[in-house]
Order: structure tokens, then C-alpha cells, then sequence
């Protein structure tokens, strides 16, 4: 699942690249909430309710990645499992998350 706190984004908007970034991404997960859809912002915590409620998911189950501390304490304080993504460590968020899960889903270049 990708959440996101997304704006409403008209034409024009400064935003617009990150739109186009957000539906690049669509064929990469099951599914797809964004706070202006839903009208609930992280750090609440009802849309990280709403996100666990709409995969079928218990908050034990789930791992959530962000790079913001209020989110992650929100997430935290419902049993998410959370993982900080630095800027600049993105590769130590993602080695934590294969420890977590106990599956490999990086490779290494040079192997190849």
C-alpha cells in the first residue's frame, strides 16, 4: 500500500510533478490512499486505521515507512511496526524492512 498526505492538485500547480511521480508508481502496489481522497491527513491516526481496515490488515501486521517523526509515532502508537527513511540512508530503510520481513528485496551490481 502507498499513503500518501496528498494535495488536490489543478492545473499548472507546482505540484504537478509529484502527481506524476504518485501515479508512476500506482502499478507497484495493491493499493493506493491519498489523504485528499479520503479527507484524513497522517499524522491521524484514523487513516492509518482506514489503511489497515482497507488491505484486511492487523497493526502488528503491517511495516510503515516514512521519513516524518510525528507520522511514525502516530503509526507506532496504534502497533505499526515503523521505519525511518533519511534522506540520504533510503538503502538502510529498505535493508531493515528485508530484516523485518526476513526477504531479500534488493540485489547487489555487483553479483551481476
Amino acid at each position: 500500500m502507498f499513503l500518501t498526505n496528498s494535495k488536490i492538485i489543478g492545473p499548472g500547480s507546482p505540484f504537478q510533478g509529484l502527481r506524476d511521480l504518485s501515479s508512476q508508481l500506482l502499478p507497484y502496489f495493491d493499493h493506493f490512499v491519498e489523504s485528499a481522497v479520503v479527507g484524513i491527513r497522517k499524522p491521524s491516526p484514523e487513516i492509518f486505521k482506514h489503511a489497515l481496515q482497507l488491505v484486511g490488515c492487523l497493526p502488528e501486521e503491517a511495516v510503515f515507512l516514512d521519513d516524518i517523526g510525528s507520522n511514525l509515532k502516530a503509526a507506532s502508537k496504534l502497533g505499526i511496526r515503523c521505519i525511518r527513511v533519511r534522506i540520504g540512508k533510503e538503502r538502510e530503510a529498505v535493508e531493515e524492512l528485508e530484516r523485518i520481513l526476513d526477504m531479500k528485496l534488493t540485489y547487489d551490481k555487483a553479483r551481476l
